[in-house]
């Protein structure tokens, strides 16, 4: 992967942030961690979001910040008796 400016190891899944912006994700997918709707194990990195400015990982939550302020997370959630992941953006107010 070229021109990469910030790498970034969860637990079971890694994240990239190229100069252009752009996040990219690989590793793990037990539980959809790549947002790609398969549970396929992939080393292969999977571009996710755009305008991306910096990510932060607090427990079992990545968060993102876009370059227009808006915050996303990719949290695991319960459902179904089993752990998902999802990309949402959050909201306040």
């Amino acid at each position: 992967m070229d021109d990469v400016e910030t790498v970034f190891r969860g637990s079971d899944t890694s994240f990239a942030i190229k100069k252009d912006g752009t996040l990219w994700v690989w590793g793990k997918n037990l539980r959809e961690q790549l947002s790609d709707e398969t549970t396929e194990y992939d080393m292969k990195p999977i571009q996710i979001m755009t305008d991306v400015e910096t990510i932060l990982r607090r427990s079992d939550s990545v968060f993102a910040i876009k370059k227009d302020g808006t915050l996303w997370v990719w949290q695991k959630y319960y459902k179904a008796s089993t752990y998902e992941y999802k990309l949402v953006q959050v909201h306040f107010g």
